[in-house]
């Protein structure tokens, strides 16, 4: 990453990463809870920077059409 880049912009990078691995895992089991366990981040600060639940399933979505991975 940039060396530009804001620690907010590192962490939903982050979120938006670890999303897509779990997708990959299993579509169905992404949520904020789940990427929250794995990054060490509560449930709030994940859906902090999406806004909603239904954002940070999008913006998952998106990159998971993006990445070429089944949906």
């Amino acid at each position: 990453m940039a060396e530009n880049e804001t620690h907010g912009a590192r962490t939903k990078a982050a979120i938006l990463a670890t999303g897509l691995d779990l997708w990959r895992d299993d579509p169905h089991s992404v949520s904020a809870r789940g990427i929250g366990a794995v990054l060490g981040l509560t449930h709030s600060a994940i859906l902090y920077h999406y806004g909603n639940s239904k954002a940070l399933r999008d913006a998952i979505a998106v990159e998971a059409v993006r990445a070429g991975c089944e949906i």
